[in-house]
């Protein structure tokens, strides 16, 4: 299965020129008996099968002893689930960044939570829906870590420019011929003047994102010339009809539309007020407040944090603890987050938290940390003891 990582298109290409390599590791291998089990039925009663823990380590430590034999010491090990975090473009440019991955490839009812526990580092899904097994959600991962791997791309400016990169969606993409069933090219497009192609692209993946995926606005970081054009076009527009007030609450129905301005000229002549790029409307402004949360501890970098983290299994729910120092933090109202590192097995894993996601049951404070600097990726560099920040111990009284 996993020849069509290896084989075929930019990462067989990736593969054949030595930048990657892809071991598939069975664990039929690694397990007892005549049979080669390695699944066994639940404890409990139930349907189907769940993957043991012992052939399953072994494998694990095999993989760990060729990572380590080829030099790499950040392998983390990720297992493809459906109750792991839904995988995006940042966590993909963090995977870039390690030396190597192991990859769990689940099957049947999943794998043994005990191994989970004790040798997975994180959990990702490609989406809610039930597959097979995880061969396919780890080949979609390697694919889309390994096309940003540096010589991996005939044209480096494809990776650069593809959709989330920068949080934005792809603009439309046209070819020849130059009329199709009545559909013309954007002239612009065939103008060659690249600074108004640039203008166009922008614009038409900015008004795509607001109409798609509005949800993803709030985290793109514009420059100042795409905050120029912005402000060439007049800013944001709220359709305010799709606003209500329902429920005996009386909260903010949240069901409302972004629409660059230019597209909505017949709504303006509604009163309202109209957002600029600098601010927030008062009615979206209070729409989240409502949804903040008013449990969050207070925290900094350089703090040590237990997060609880809810995790669906089926019907079920529990909750997942991940401990670590906080080396980042993001104060945005509702979209403020924060990064927490932790050591396992002696590789150093990062992930970030959307503060108040709902996802997000519980935070606490373990331990204080005495720190200066308000972002401590430098620890990213550091191991053992060098990498341990020193507790802040509370003022003692004098008298």
């Amino acid at each position: 299965m996993f020849e069509a990582i290896t084989a075929y298109g930019i990462s067989g290409r990736a593969a054949k020129r030595d930048i990657v390599q892809v071991h598939c590791i069975n664990p039929r291998e690694f397990a007892e008996g005549n049979y080669k089990r390695v699944d066994e039925r639940p404890f409990g009663g139930g349907p189907g099968m769940v993957m043991m823990a012992e052939p399953l380590a072994k494998a694990i430590h095999h993989a760990k002893e060729l990572a380590k034999q080829a030099g790499a010491v950040q392998v983390p090990v990720v297992y493809m689930s459906p109750q792991g975090q839904t995988l995006n473009e940042p966590a993909v440019q963090q995977f870039v960044e390690y030396d190597g991955l192991i990859v769990l490839c689940g099957r049947y009812e999943g794998v043994d939570e005990r191994l989970i526990q004790k040798y997975v580092d994180q959990e990702w899904s490609i989406g809610d829906y039930v597959l097979s097994g995880g061969e396919l959600p780890a080949m979609v991962l390697l694919d889309s870590i390994i096309r940003r791997l540096p010589n991996t791309m005939s044209d480096e400016q494809s990776a650069v420019q593809d959709s989330f990169v920068d949080g934005l969606l792809d603009c439309p993409q046209y070819t020849k011929p130059d009329h199709f069933e009545g559909l013309d090219v954007p002239e612009v497009l065939k103008s060659g003047h690249h600074a108004n192609i640039e203008k166009w692209r922008f614009l038409q993946r900015y008004q795509r994102t607001l109409e798609r995926r509005p949800e993803l606005v709030e985290h793109v970081e514009l420059t100042k010339q795409q905050k120029k054009w912005l402000k060439d076009e007049r800013g944001l527009f709220i359709d305010l009809n799709n606003i209500s007030n329902k429920g005996k609450d009386k909260r903010v129905d949240t069901r409302f539309s972004l629409y660059p301005q230019r597209l909505c000229r017949p709504l303006l002549s509604r009163k309202t007020e109209i957002p600029t790029m600098s601010g927030k409307h008062p009615l979206v402004q209070a729409i989240e407040n409502q949804q903040l949360k008013t449990d969050i501890p207070a925290f900094a970098p350089g703090d040590t944090v237990i997060v609880q983290v809810k995790v669906k299994e089926g019907e079920r729910e529990r909750l997942q603890a991940f401990e670590g120092v906080v080396i980042a933090k993001k104060n945005r109202g509702l979209n403020s987050a924060f990064t927490v590192r932790k050591i396992s097995s002696g590789v150093g894993v990062e992930r970030v938290f959307q503060t108040h996601s709902p996802i997000v049951a519980k935070i606490e404070v373990k331990r204080r940390g005495d720190v200066r600097r308000a972002k401590l990726y430098y620890l990213r560099e550091l191991s053992g003891k060098a990498a341990r920040i020193r507790e802040k111990l509370p003022a003692r009284k004098q008298g």
